[in-house]
């Protein structure tokens, strides 16, 4: 954030009025506008969105902005009344700020923080994935049937043949009293099988993150046949 900024400014604005361009016009301020001038300082900004089409077209709108300023005249001169309308600098001073500014972009692309927020959030999430115990090289799955499928094999593949009476029973029973919930079973068999308990709560964590009553329902399909 810019740190001559003081107060908190909300832009409202409904579908083709213009956000992306007062966006824009936001971040060259802050990149080019400030002073002392520091082309790094795109290190500083952070813009999420809810879509990488609106995240890349972000992108690709502030580098053609600076890219045209410095190579086309005719679009710099337009440019001047939008996108640097706001900024008191020499026509000189200005080009030569977006041209570093570009190279900077150009060379140091990772600095360009304008991304999706689970984008963001798993770049967090990997920043601190050691203190989080997560695998260092885990992966973003954005189609959740492979690891349902996965988490039911391998929950079904570690019990044997005369546990499944007395689950598919008990699963059955929970649905018909409306409190189909699994983890209920660490604690109704945990005095006469420890070993189907420590199960249980193995599974209760659901570690691939799948939705746990689709995992639920699927057992209770898979077992009854």
């Amino acid at each position: 954030m810019n740190e001559n900024i003081s107060s908190l400014v909300i832009y409202n604005a409904s579908a083709g009025s213009g956000k992306t361009t007062t966006l824009i016009r936001e971040i060259l301020k802050i990149i080019i506008g400030s002073e002392p001038a520091d082309e790094k300082k795109i290190r500083s900004i952070l813009g999420m969105t809810f879509t990488n089409a609106v995240a890349n077209e972000l992108k690709k709108r502030l580098i053609e902005v600076l890219y045209n300023s410095i190579s086309n005249p005719q679009k710099f001169e337009a440019y001047k009344n939008v996108y640097f309308k706001d900024l008191n600098l020499d026509e000189n001073i200005l080009k030569d700020r977006c041209k570093k500014a570009l190279q900077h972009i150009l060379h140091h692309y990772s600095d360009l923080s304008l991304l999706t927020i689970d984008s963001f959030s798993n770049r967090v999430l990997r920043s601190f994935a050691y203190e989080l115990q997560y695998p260092i090289a885990y992966e973003i799955a954005p189609e959740q049937n492979e690891y349902l499928n996965k988490i039911i094999e391998d929950y079904i593949s570690n019990i044997d043949e005369n546990e499944v009476k007395t689950i598919v029973e008990f699963i059955k029973a929970q649905k018909e009293e409306d409190t189909f919930n699994i983890k209920i079973l660490k604690t109704s068999w945990q005095k006469g099988d420890p070993e189907w308990a420590k199960k249980v709560k193995e599974y209760s964590r659901l570690k691939y993150g799948v939705d746990k009553v689709r995992v639920e329902e699927e057992i209770y399909e898979r077992l009854r046949n």
